[in-house]
């Protein structure tokens, strides 16, 4: 296979968006199997944890600790676990809306 040109950020996030669960050097990118929240992303730098919803919403959470990301990875009920340990825990911000196709 011939090497290309490296993929672009873009591209590098479709890929791992891609995947049930992809852990990087900075934090968990996870598509949910879930009625509530379709993926979400954790960024272990910045302690941030961004939330797509299955409706298109998607909001940013700020200060959340990395176990908490990971306990929603992990949780038998995306939704049940987003209500109960991050829903009016943390502050948040309201960022742009995509619609589902």
């Amino acid at each position: 296979m011939p090497a290309g040109p490296p993929p672009t950020i873009a591209n590098r996030w479709a890929m791992a968006l891609s995947f049930a669960k992809h852990r990087c050097a900075r934090g968990i990118i996870a598509d949910m199997p879930s009625t509530a929240i379709h993926r979400f992303a954790y960024h272990a730098d910045e302690q941030r944890l961004d939330v797509q919803f299955v409706g298109g919403k998607r909001y940013s959470y700020f200060d959340v600790p990395a176990d908490i990301a990971e306990g929603l990875a992990t949780a038998p009920s995306k939704g049940r676990y987003f209500n109960s340990m991050i829903r009016d825990r943390y502050r948040f911000a309201r960022q742009g809306r995509i619609t589902p196709p």
